[in-house]
């Protein structure tokens, strides 16, 4: 008996120029999984944390939020917030209140409250003194620069106006 080899037929250009396929399909996995890596990485980094606290009783109130805007409507009164940076860190705010006739309310108690959209422990009151022909001011002293939140209210025994403005301090 005579042993006999069988040789393998010689590549042709065909099959030589389709070796790259497999190799393709390896590259686009890997740009896959390189760009979820990164995205992955992006998102756990830039997570702050924070979560609204207490949703469900937040989303329940809601109806009692829309008839307090409801209400606000009815009054009729133009309220302008103003705040003008003094200094880093600082600066003055000023109300002013106009009925829906456009007399200016001077028997209001005012509360400012600043908040820090981002973060806790930060927010704070600001006193507001009665100026005179519905103006109201106070100073602000601010723990660190960025967004803050004014949070306002005007109560007078005829009703409440309350409102909210945003403001950046550097």
């Amino acid at each position: 008996m005579t042993s006999s080899t069988i040789a393998a037929p010689a590549p042709t250009g065909a099959s030589r120029r389709g070796r790259w396929i497999p190799w393709a399909f390896v590259g686009l996995f890997v740009v896959v999984a390189a760009v979820n890596g990164t995205m992955v990485t992006l998102a756990l980094n830039s997570f702050p944390g924070l979560a609204t606290e207490q949703a469900y009783n937040k989303g329940l109130a809601f109806n009692a939020a829309l008839e307090s805007a409801e209400a606000r409507e009815r009054l009729g009164w133009q309220v302008e917030m103003r705040f003008a940076q003094g200094g880093a860190l600082a600066g003055t705010v000023e109300l002013r209140a106009r009925d829906a006739a456009g007399l200016a309310v001077s028997d209001a108690a005012v509360k400012a409250r600043f908040v820090r959209p981002l973060g806790k422990g930060a927010d704070f009151d600001a006193p507001l003194r009665a100026l005179g022909d519905g103006r109201y001011a106070g100073e602000a002293r601010f723990p660190a620069p960025g967004l803050w939140e004014l949070r306002f209210e005007v109560a007078t025994p005829r009703g409440v106006h309350a409102g909210v403005e945003r403001l950046v301090v550097q």
